[in-house]
This record gives structure tokens, C-alpha cells and sequence, in this order.
């Protein structure tokens, strides 16, 4: 993982705390970064995307990481964790959204999303 300020594990996220993370703007400093985590197993053929826009590729930048949780050797099909690192790049107000299915059937097939506003300073 990155030298991030947070790490937000976003499945264990509910009730009121995601409904204000979802209303309220995460404040993040530019030059700064931060870890928005989710539980995944890719073998199932669902993944998680960042769905990237114009205004937000000025903003801040998005990089992804997926990690394999430990198996028993010979082992397949074993989940992990992917990790997205949010980094400010200009000060601005945008968003950061997330979606979880099948890639090549775009967003609007999702299976869950995440959609939180960003305010880089």
C-alpha cells in the first residue's frame, strides 16, 4: 500500500457513516493521498472500477492495486483486497466514484457502487 493519510476499508461502511461520507466532502490536501479499500475475488469475474471523468482527472489522480489474500498452495479462486489511491493533485471539488461488476459490461450494469465528493485543498 501507498504512504496514504487513511485507509477507508469501505465494507465495513454503513448506516449513517457511509450515508455522510456519501454528503459530505472528504477533505484531502494536495500532495496528499488516500486508500479507499475493498474486498474482491476476481475469479468471480466481478472486479471494481474507478469511473474516471475529465473534471476529476485534474483533481486528483486514481491508482488501483489488488492483493491476493494467503492460500494453501495450489489454491485458486482465493479472494483478496483491492486498493485505490486517491492522490490531490489541484485544489477543487469533484468525485470519486467506484462501481463493482462485470468490466466489459460498463457501469450501468453495476453490482454495487461507492460515489463520495472530494474536496482537494
Amino acid at each position: 500500500m501507498s504512504d496514504a493519510i487513511v485507509t477507508v476499508n469501505l465494507n465495513n461502511l454503513h448506516g449513517s457513516a457511509l450515508e455522510y461520507l456519501e454528503k459530505n466532502p472528504i477533505e484531502v490536501p494536495r500532495g496528499m493521498s488516500i486508500n479507499f479499500a475493498v474486498h474482491t475475488n476476481p475469479t468471480t469475474g466481478y472486479t471494481w472500477q474507478y469511473e474516471s471523468t475529465d473534471e476529476n482527472a485534474e483533481l486528483f489522480t486514481v491508482e488501483k492495486h489488488y492483493t491476493q489474500d494467503d492460500a494453501p498452495e495450489n489454491w485458486t479462486g482465493v479472494p483478496g483486497i483491492t486498493v485505490f489511491t486517491l492522490t490531490g493533485d489541484s485544489t477543487g471539488e469533484g468525485v470519486f466514484h467506484i462501481w463493482k461488476g462485470h468490466e466489459w459490461e460498463g457501469m450501468d450494469h453495476f453490482v454495487t457502487e461507492f460515489r463520495f465528493p472530494i474536496h482537494v485543498v
